[in-house]
Formats: structure tokens, sequence, C-alpha cells
């Protein structure tokens, strides 16, 4: 996959388009998951560009073919953790697994993909190194991103207080309350 420095301007253009659809509500997020998707095909396809954001409605549809797809997955998984055996490894290989589905549906089109949980199993099991080494991934992008979120909100809510408190005050200095 091209990165900004790499690809130009364009691959530029394209990464901040996605960022616009991330602040519409609920659609954005489809868009920006079916784009993902054209570009899992892509890359499985030995093509490593961004595609152009020119097709709004595919993008549509496939975001929200691969959420409903994920949402029943969950529930599928979550049915399968039944067996308490399959715990500790639901817990530790979920999104591996998930990430297995969507990549089978991504070279398939086939919304079965989504039902193969005995398949995501062996994925995991069959390439245990790259399961570890994506859960491991993701565990440390949640943890940074906690911590940027919780510093994000501390450095706005501390001066965010204070000019409350300050146009509280002048408020009561100027009506003589104070």
């Amino acid at each position: 996959i091209q990165y900004p420095l790499i690809g130009g301007t364009q691959t530029l253009y394209k990464l901040l388009t996605g960022a616009v659809c991330l602040v519409i509500p609920v659609v954005g997020s489809w868009l920006l998951t079916g784009y993902g998707l054209r570009v899992i095909r892509r890359v499985m396809a030995g093509d490593y560009r961004l595609p152009e954001w020119d097709d709004f409605a595919g993008d549509f549809v496939g975001g929200l073919a691969v959420t409903v797809g994920l949402f029943i997955f969950g529930i599928l998984l979550s049915i399968s953790m039944v067996l308490v055996v399959t715990i500790p490894i639901v817990l530790l290989f979920g999104v591996p697994m998930a990430a297995f589905t969507v990549a089978r549906f991504a070279d398939s089109g086939d919304f079965t993909s989504f039902f193969d949980i005995l398949g995501a199993y062996r994925a995991v099991f069959y390439r245990m190194g790259d399961a570890l080494m994506m859960t491991i991934g993701s565990f440390i992008t949640i943890f940074v991103f906690s911590i940027l979120i919780g510093l994000g909100t501390i450095c706005l809510f501390i001066p965010g207080m204070m000019a409350a408190a300050a146009l509280g005050a002048g408020i009561l200095a100027t009506t003589g309350e104070l």
C-alpha cells in the first residue's frame, strides 16, 4: 500500500477523503469499511496502490455487508464460547479470527464466509505466529490510543473548566454579585 510520502499528493488526498468520511456518523464508517474492502481486494491481486474514491454506492453496500457479517460472526463466536475450552482462544485471538473472515469475504465475495467459525479457528491454529503478532499489534494499538484519548481529554477538560470559571467570575464581577 502506498503511504502518503511515497504515493504523492493523490495518495494523501485519498487518505484525507477517508478521514472526512469518518466525520459522517454511521454512513461514513460503512463507506470507509467498503473502501477498505476494495483495498484488500487490490492488495490480494498484487496492486498496492490505493483505489480511487469513485464507487460510493459500492463502498456503502460493501461496508454494510461487512458490518452485518461481523455482527453475525460475533454472535456465532459467542455461541461457540459455550464450550468453556474456547473462551481463552476467542479472547486472545478474536481479532485475527474476524480478520480471517473479512479477508475470506473480500477474496470470494461470498457472504457465507462470516458463518465459517471452524475455518476461523483453523486459520488461527495453522498460523499461530501471525495470529499472535496481530493480537499483540492490536493490544499495543488499543493501549496507545487509550493513552492518547485520555491525555486529549485531560488537556481539553482542564482548560475548559478554567475558562468556564473565568467566565463565571467575569459575569459575577460585572453584575456586582462578586
